[in-house]
């Protein structure tokens, strides 16, 4: 087998000797800089990846913040025996939905699309790129759409599942000219508002509280039947219709760990699916690789160098004492916070810009507490990013370039520390970027314990107003028998409640105790 390499001519650069904790702003500067609308940054395994993208994503936010990160993780694909294989197979979906998406020019100004993934994932068989765009319904306001045809496609071809309430992704719901759709390939579902056969209005809700929050120029409808679509292995980068931006970490790792994603057989006959299709395709993308050291540059070979003078911090905080006693532990956490603000003074008049990352306004707020309290710090003036990364890092004057947007005087060096760092705690962490919006019920399905309820107990339905418990047992119609609360109200009507959707009912609580009426 032989190694797959850029071409020569390839939009590419290696960058040696830069640590982890600086690839997350040296990947957000790369992205500013490019002008690309989509980045993909490759990792060994995907729960790395997707925490690197975090970061950039949270970097990128404060240079940046007239961009929008459109960020998703891409995963192989799920066994079907997998418990989230569902909610895999719908970031996928998602995914290759948003690459669509923009290559159509539906996305929204100042959109980036943001890719955390593994070679493996990129390379695994994904629906053919033909299949996969027939098998879309595309609604936006002021659209002439047959109302009756579309609640039957979205059941019969996209297999969407009809309910009372729309709360989980590939669901759907039909309130009289109302239909909410919760897309396999959304965020969030949307509401879509029918005039006779003309869409008057989109609108996004949240699926907790069934209201509606902000106004939807257009919404893509992806089919959940992905089982029936032909798929091919590379097919991912048919999906790339526009430049993308490749970002590599630790390059000779990916190598070592897939080769069959960095080589190619000798015989034609037994070719497979690789990395050089990303390159084959279009040589308008862009590759950028980094290494902690310079040992083999993988797919970067024949690619253009540099060593950029990075180091990281990890001199800056001694290791702690472990003293058995709170007070003493006490004081030699205030003389470990104290002496790495030190540090940061002296690299300050050594004429380096100080920027500290705190994702907590608490961390921020206790950081300028020591420096106020300690005398000798005074005159220390750290910029704040409030971003919660886990290790910083320096560099000098020099080869500067790669940090461009992260620095406000490029004549001086450049020191990133966190508060992690320097108050000893575990980061603060941004919500994960990639989930999608689903209905919350803990705290209302511990309200009510149906276990507990006889027969004749008061509750209350949010929407029907007061009733009485009569069972809890299984209902049967046409084509399923699922478990349902049966409850009664003043007229004697009887009204059947699914389990899934019992926090609509809680517990009568008066301030008498007469009976309600």
């Amino acid at each position: 087998m032989k190694r797959i390499l850029l071409p020569e001519n390839a939009n590419a650069l290696f960058l040696s000797c830069v640590p982890e904790s600086a690839t997350s702003a040296v990947a957000a500067n790369e992205i500013i800089g490019s002008g690309k609308h989509i980045t993909i940054l490759v990792e060994e395994d995907l729960p790395k990846a997707e925490e690197w993208a975090e970061d950039v994503t949270g970097i990128m936010e404060c240079l940046r913040p007239d961009l929008r990160v459109d960020f998703h993780t891409f995963d192989h694909p799920p066994e079907s025996s997998n418990p989230d294989a569902f909610e895999r197979t719908c970031d996928r979906i998602a995914t290759l939905s948003s690459l669509l998406d923009l290559s159509k020019g539906k996305s929204a100004d100042g959109v980036l699309v943001l890719i955390a993934t593994t070679p493996d994932a990129i390379l695994s068989p994904c629906p053919i790129l033909e299949k996969r765009s027939q098998s879309e319904l595309n609604l936006a306001p002021g659209a002439r759409v047959d109302f009756e045809e579309f609640c039957s496609a979205l059941g019969e071809k996209l297999g969407y599942s009809s309910e009372i309430l729309c709360e989980e992704p590939g669901q759907f719901a039909v309130r009289g000219g109302l239909v909410d759709v919760y897309p396999v390939n959304g965020r969030e579902p949307v509401r879509i508002d029918f005039f006779g056969d003309e869409v008057e209005e989109v609108r996004a809700f949240d699926p907790t509280s069934q209201r509606t929050t902000a106004k939807v120029s257009s919404v893509t409808i992806s089919s959940s039947e992905t089982s029936e679509f032909p798929e091919r292995e590379g097919e991912f980068f048919r999906y790339l219709l526009n430049p993308a931006l490749w970002i590599f970490r630790e390059r000779e790792q990916l190598v070592s760990r897939f080769p069959l994603c960095f080589h190619e057989p000798d015989r034609e006959s037994h070719a497979k699916a690789n990395f050089s299709l990303s390159w084959k395709k279009s040589l308008d993308d862009r590759f950028l690789g980094t290494s902690e050291i310079a040992a083999g540059s993988g797919i970067f070979e024949s690619s253009p160098t540099d060593s950029p003078t990075i180091e990281s911090l990890s001199d800056f905080r001694g290791p702690s004492t472990q003293s058995s006693l709170s007070l003493e532990r006490l004081e030699d956490e205030k003389f470990m916070r104290t002496s790495f603000l030190h540090k940061l003074l002296l690299k300050q008049q050594a004429d380096h810009e100080i920027i500290i990352a705190a994702g907590a306004e608490s961390e921020t707020k206790r950081i300028l507490e020591i420096i106020a309290d300690e005398s000798s710090l005074s005159k220390l003036s750290p910029r704040f990013l409030p971003v919660g990364l886990r290790e910083g890092f320096l560099c000098g004057p020099a080869n500067n370039s790669f940090l461009s947007f992260l620095r406000k005087k490029p004549e001086k060096g450049l020191v990133v520390a966190t508060s992690r760092e320097i108050l000893g705690r575990e980061r603060s962490r941004r919500v994960t970027r990639s989930r999608k919006a689903l209905a919350q019920r803990r705290e209302v399905d511990q309200a009510l314990d149906f276990s507990e309820l006889v027969e004749g107990d008061y509750l209350v339905h949010h929407q029907h107003g007061i009733c009485r418990f009569r069972a809890l047992g299984k209902i049967e119609d046409e084509e399923r028998r699922e478990e349902a609360i049966t409850a009664e109200f003043a007229d004697g009507l009887l009204l059947h409640v699914p389990l899934q959707e019992s926090h609509l009912l809680s517990r009568y609580v008066g301030l008498r105790k007469a009976k309600p009426k």
